[in-house]
């Protein structure tokens, strides 16, 4: 089922044509298929087609965003991550435009190139494409990386596809945060640190933090020396073992 437009996350935006409204997929112009991207109304009330509690534990246990696809294109599964994820990353509809656009993309290339190089496969040496990814930036605050990827389990009968849906500044944000306790940073080189290492000139940290550009430089130079300190000293240790 397709409504036309969503509040909060991904919907089928546009017109589209249905190929069967009981298995949620959409049909492409070339007769492909790829998967109909789940309004967050239906994902609230989503019930799970992998019946499979195991598997369901550990796609809800990844702290990335996991949709869970056949390959038909009919959502098996979508974890509690990917609810919020695609709510926050999908705010204005030209953003819901092109996360759906680049997933899409990537599932059919995926899909579609798979099942050629299996049907044309004539030596070992001709491996199927297993999984497919690219990155999108949806504003100056998300920038997300969509991974598609094949997959099965011994208790699901057919082949499922993958896509994982991560947040790549927030996890530039928490690999800061965990470099600013190993290398013993302040609180304001802390805060440099977290926004350099997400992509910010010096230019735009000092607009950020009310400081001046010189300001920004002193932090970076103080943080790499410390930087250096901890690597040498963590050298020492190793070498000593």
């Amino acid at each position: 089922m397709v409504q036309e437009a969503i509040d909060d996350c991904l919907d089928t935006v546009g017109k589209v044509a249905i190929a069967d409204q009981d298995d949620r997929t959409l049909r492409l112009g070339t007769g492909a298929v790829a998967p109909i991207l789940p309004s967050l109304a239906e994902l609230e009330i989503w019930d799970s087609q992998l019946n499979h509690s195991f598997l369901e534990s550990f796609l809800e246990a990844f702290s990335e965003g996991i949709l869970v696809f056949d390959l038909s294109g009919a959502l098996l599964y979508v974890n509690e991550a990917a609810c919020g994820l695609l709510k926050q990353a999908t705010s204005t509809y030209e953003q819901q435009r092109l996360l759906e656009r680049e997933i899409r993309a990537l599932y059919r290339l995926m899909v579609e190139q798979s099942t050629d190089r299996i049907e044309a496969q004539t030596s070992l040496d001709e491996i199927p494409l297993r999984s497919v990814e690219a990155e999108v930036m949806l504003s100056l605050n998300m920038q997300l990386r969509i991974h598609v990827r094949r997959f099965q389990v011994c208790t699901y009968p057919d082949e499922m596809v993958w896509v994982r849906l991560e947040d790549r500044q927030q996890l530039s944000r928490a690999r800061a945060l965990l470099e600013s306790r190993w290398y013993g940073l302040s609180e304001r080189e802390g805060e440099v640190w977290q926004l350099r290492q997400a992509g910010f000139t010096y230019a735009e940290v000092a607009q950020r933090l009310f400081i001046t550009v010189n300001t920004v430089k002193k932090h970076v130079r103080n943080i790499r020396a410390k930087r250096e300190l901890y690597y040498c000293q963590h050298s020492v240790a190793t070498a000593n073992g």
